[in-house]
């Protein structure tokens, strides 16, 4: 069995690295770029190979039936990627964040033995893991509020961000309407609405505004009001606004006689700042608020996580946030404690407690860790319903 990682950007490379630590000689790296495949420090070079992944003919011959994958490819192509791997009938773990829903592909997974658990990041991805296991134990679920975001430590005009993942998928999260429950129903706002400010110590004041980061929990959680909103260092938000509505985020063809479009030009010259620079530290900053009932008594669960950059390996705090818990599920699924069936959430996984503790382990030894606030409902017993 090999560990095939589909993507060395910079989530892809701590994946990589990552399980090639924990599974020496037995991961596989798949990119384009070279570049990227020559900054992957454990893995060794001929288990490193360029490849284009866009043409998805080839993924037939780099993947066997026993092997597992773990899908790290940008979100304009993850979601081809990941129905390919479904009709190889490939197992393992996606964290691409495309716009599609991959709830469809289950029947074909249940069909050719596909096994995968998608959205498996830190938002969505732990968020999710945390509200399964929250409406797992509580009687009823009333509120779901998601607060979540990656940014640069310093300050640095003028846009005061840094894309601490892969910046099309960033400029995607302000295009993309947001999907949230209201009243119990499914409501769509534009992205970016409803900005609020919000104190976090460490960080100070931040914004926060809506983003379309509920995805299946909207379908597999039942609560009154849900919601999950991205942060932001104040002043940017109404920059990409700006942007947005003046058209520069638009795929219109920048003239006839050209193939690039609007947003081609646009993200060139965003791209060229927000590239974190040699030594610019990031944080990951998460607040998993749920609310509900426990036999008859109002409960609330509280789960916070405030990470930064590792300075000694030189990974971003966003890798190793997002990156650490794909590996944590993986470990779960090569070590057969877990096996996902057919197209998963990873709320599924995170209804079990013993399952949640083991993925939050997997993260404190390497340093990532989440504070749980727990009212009304000891913590002794959250974690050991079944």
């Amino acid at each position: 069995m090999a560990i095939v990682v589909l993507g060395a950007g910079r989530v892809g490379s701590l994946i990589a690295n990552e399980l090639e630590r924990e599974h020496p000689g037995k991961v596989l790296v798949y990119d384009a770029s070279t570049h990227s495949l020559e900054k992957l420090k454990r893995v060794p070079g001929d288990r490193r190979r360029q490849v284009d992944l866009s043409d998805l003919s080839v993924l037939s011959s780099l993947i066997s039936e026993e092997d597992l994958v773990v899908n790290a490819l940008p979100g304009s192509l993850g979601f081809e990627v990941l129905e390919r791997l479904v009709f190889l009938g490939a197992r393992g773990v996606d964290i691409a964040f495309f716009e599609q829903d991959p709830r469809p592909l289950d029947s074909k997974a249940q069909e050719s033995g596909a096994a995968f658990v998608y959205d498996c990041g830190v938002a969505p991805g732990m968020s999710n893991m945390i509200v399964g296991r929250a409406a797992e134990v509580f009687d009823e679920v009333s509120k779901v509020m998601i607060v979540v975001g990656g940014l640069p430590k310093v300050r640095i005009w003028p846009h005061e961000y840094k894309a601490v993942f892969s910046p099309s998928d960033v400029i995607e999260e302000y295009v993309r309407p947001a999907r949230l429950v209201r009243g119990g129903r499914e409501v769509v706002l534009p992205a970016l609405s409803e900005p609020e400010f919000l104190d976090f110590d460490r960080l100070g004041t931040v914004e926060a505004f809506n983003t379309d980061g509920l995805r299946s929990l909207i379908h597999t959680v039942s609560a009154q009001d849900m919601a999950e909103k991205t942060l932001r260092y104040p002043g940017h938000r109404e920059k990409m606004l700006f942007l947005r509505e003046a058209g520069f985020f638009r795929q219109d063809p920048i003239s006839t006689e050209s193939d690039l479009s609007i947003l081609d030009v646009t993200s060139r010259i965003l791209f060229a700042d927000w590239q974190l620079k040699p030594g610019e530290a990031d944080v990951t900053v998460m607040r998993v608020s749920i609310e509900g009932t426990l036999n008859g008594n109002s409960v609330s669960v509280v789960a916070s996580l405030y990470d930064e950059f590792d300075a000694q390996e030189g990974v971003t705090s966003m890798a190793r946030t997002t990156g650490l818990t794909a590996c944590a599920v993986l470990d779960l699924i090569v070590s057969h404690q877990y096996a996902p069936k057919g197209i998963e959430p990873p709320e599924i996984l995170g209804k079990s407690g013993r399952l949640l503790r083991e993925v939050l382990a997997f993260q404190k030894k390497r340093g990532v860790s989440y504070d749980f606030q727990f009212s009304g409902v000891q913590a002794e017993d959250f974690w050991s319903v079944s």
